[in-house]
């Protein structure tokens, strides 16, 4: 123990004595001083647990900010926000053929691309005669089949006859990509939001 931690543990004591001091000169019942350490030593604890968890508590609003406002805040000239989640992504609820599908906004991948569950899901049909387009992903190297959403939406953004790649590899991640961002006049990051302007 420093000199520093010393005199503050003689302060803190100093500070309980003149506190009980002055409480057994009021002739104060004990049971009423337990009962109000206890209210404040509860009352720090929950402020302490607070502070600790506030990235998480933090998270838990961010993410339910994106639950209320899904697709992204659209403001006038139909420009869109999109909130950055915990996982440090920006992610929004796109509706494809009618259908909603939770997409990752992702300027890495050239093309949109979808999982043969997703395509299936909103009435895309894939053929599967032609030879597949190899892609090179996160995960390696992966098959891939052309084909085109009829009407895919992003907060007001429209895009009709949009062509995506449709892959058996993409699991549940289905991507929003460079095609896509390319269409607008302009997007950028600003903090922990994502512009797109259409």
């Amino acid at each position: 123990m420093n000199g520093d931690e010393s005199a503050q543990m003689i302060y803190g004591l100093m500070v309980i004595m003149l506190l009980i001091g002055g409480l057994a000169a009021r002739r104060v019942p004990m049971n009423h001083v337990l009962r109000h350490l206890a209210i404040w030593g509860g009352v720090f604890a929950c402020l302490f647990v607070l502070f600790s968890f506030k990235d998480g508590f933090r998270a838990g609003w961010d993410n339910v900010k994106s639950q209320l406002s899904p697709g992204g805040e659209t403001s006038p000239g139909g420009i869109v926000r999109l909130r950055q989640g915990a996982d440090g992504h920006f992610s929004a609820d796109v509706d494809i053929n009618g259908r909603s599908v939770r997409m990752l906004v992702d300027s890495g991948a050239t093309t949109t691309a979808i999982s043969s569950d997703t395509a299936r899901r909103v009435g895309i049909e894939v053929d599967r005669s032609a030879f597949p387009i190899i892609v090179s992903t996160a995960n390696g190297m992966a098959e891939s089949w052309r084909a085109t959403a009829e009407r895919l939406v992003l907060s007001g953004i429209v895009r009709k006859d949009f062509p995506v790649h449709v892959s058996d590899t993409l699991g549940d991640t289905d991507l929003l990509g460079m095609n896509f961002l390319s269409t607008l006049k302009s997007w950028r990051v600003e903090g922990d939001t994502m512009i797109l302007e259409p």
